[in-house]
């Protein structure tokens, strides 16, 4: 049964309790929302003057546990694991769901706070002024994160009247809360104010989120203004909260699907139905190979393993230097280099490509190496269709997962990213490869801790 707390259109509290057996498992919050957005001034779509977008108006329930938390709309469900640092993304019309790493969500708005920030110091050195979109305070409002190296706190005035608590930047209301009479509950607190965080349904001022955490209890009323393309305002109004009984778990009738932004919708089943290689295994192999005349497809075996494990490779050191002695395409390979320009890059390829007709079945590991080059010469989808064949055939190569994430990375398609950076870890957790990846982790977490504390 529910221990509820039901708040009347007049905003007075009225309590009704009703005896639990057992602890609850969750504490729930549920707010009627209302968003209404105008064009910034001078906002133009196809040639025209862009016109305002009609009210939008929802019914917001917030759920928390101890490590998870879950906020549902008419959009959907939105679900977050704090322990393994996965979000959810729920659709009930037809019981799927996506998963994504919040390193992903984090890194994505960190990216984009940063070029937010130069755009803004270019553009007052150019006009003077900055346009409200490129407005360090408004973009650390609508991406909920903290803009690094800028003190934007200090722009922001706060006064608390009663149970009110108001913000005002630039002589308009950034922000406003107002204290019901609920604390949210100690073992709650820690999610409630990362799903606060996470939460793509409000758009708050970290001064403000801090706030909140530090007053403790349940927002009664919540207001926030933004500027940016849209100006937009939101009002939140509690309609009930109190403890309940909902676990947060995913519906064992949901179906896992693979998002639209994620190439490795191919790659997981074959990586679920099969193992990396081992030492053993690929020395056993490059001897087979040898003696089948093949020492080519027997050094190309060596390099698939170096490629997928940190393991200790001293049983194949007398391999790995006799092969590129005795056999003319092993020594060509470790003369291909690394080029310096799109050029260099070009003639590599077709080096490599041309090393490709000398092997037999394990040709497909020079396209690990023909594809750094495809990318340097500016050929980044011709990369990732040799990163994804390598991994057709050997899905549990780690190094083609960290290279394919650093180029989604880099195109912004952070979720795609760190479903590659996650599926290495979990292949191989201690490879080389991976070290650039942990610190970008590491600088996340020091930057933005709010996210990732437990």
């Amino acid at each position: 049964m529910l221990k509820r707390i039901i708040v009347s259109s007049s905003s007075a509290l009225l309590l009704a309790l009703s005896v639990q057996a057992a602890e609850a498992a969750s504490f729930r919050m549920t707010y009627a929302t209302t968003t209404h957005s105008v064009p910034s001034k001078g906002l133009k779509t196809d040639g025209a003057a862009a016109k305002a977008e009609p009210d939008k108006s929802d019914r917001v329930t917030i759920t928390l546990t101890a490590n998870r938390g879950q906020v549902e709309s008419k959009s959907g469900k939105f679900i977050v694991d704090y322990v393994t640092r996965r979000t959810y993304l729920l659709a009930p019309a037809d019981k799927t769901y996506t998963d994504a790493s919040i390193f992903a969500i984090v890194a994505f708005r960190h990216f984009e706070i940063i070029n937010r920030k130069m755009l803004s110091t270019l553009l007052a050195k150019a006009l003077g002024k900055t346009q409200s979109m490129m407005d360090p305070v408004y973009a650390e409002c609508e991406l909920n994160m903290r803009m690094p190296e800028t003190a934007t706190g200090t722009l922001i005035q706060e006064n608390t009247a009663g149970d009110k608590t108001t913000f005002t930047y630039q002589m308009n209301t950034l922000a406003s809360f107002k204290q019901s009479a609920t604390e949210v509950p100690a073992k709650y607190r820690n999610a409630f104010a990362k799903t606060l965080l996470l939460n793509s349904d409000v758009n708050l001022h970290p001064v403000v989120h801090e706030a909140i955490d530090k007053c403790g209890h349940v927002p009664q009323e919540l207001s926030a203004h933004n500027e940016g393309a849209m100006i937009s305002d939101q009002n939140w109004k509690l309609i009930e909260c109190g403890e309940s009984e909902d676990e947060l778990k995913i519906p064992d009738d949901y179906k896992k699907i693979t998002a639209p932004y994620d190439p490795l919708k191919e790659i997981y089943p074959l990586y679920a139905n099969s193992k990396k290689i081992s030492n053993a295994e690929a020395l056993k192999a490059a001897k087979k190979y040898m003696a089948d005349g093949h020492d080519f497809d027997a050094f190309l075996t060596i390099m698939q393993l170096i490629l997928t494990c940190d393991e200790d490779l001293s049983d194949l050191k007398g391999l790995m230097k006799e092969l590129p002695e005795k056999d003319a395409a092993s020594h060509d390979y470790m003369e291909l280099g690394e080029s310096q320009n799109k050029e260099e890059a070009l003639k590599i390829c077709e080096k490599a490509i041309a090393l490709k007709a000398k092997a037999t079945d394990k040709a497909f590991v020079l396209d690990v190496f023909e594809a750094v080059e495809r990318n340097k010469a500016g050929q980044p989808d011709k990369a990732k269709e040799l990163y994804l064949n390598v991994l057709k055939h050997d899905p549990h190569m780690t190094g083609p997962y960290v290279d394919l994430g650093n180029m989604l990375m880099r195109e912004y398609n952070t979720a795609g990213a760190w479903n590659c950076f996650d599926l290495a870890k979990e292949n191989c957790p201690t490879i080389m490869n991976l070290e650039q990846v942990k610190e970008l982790e590491g600088m996340l977490m020091t930057e933005h801790p709010e996210y990732f504390k437990l």
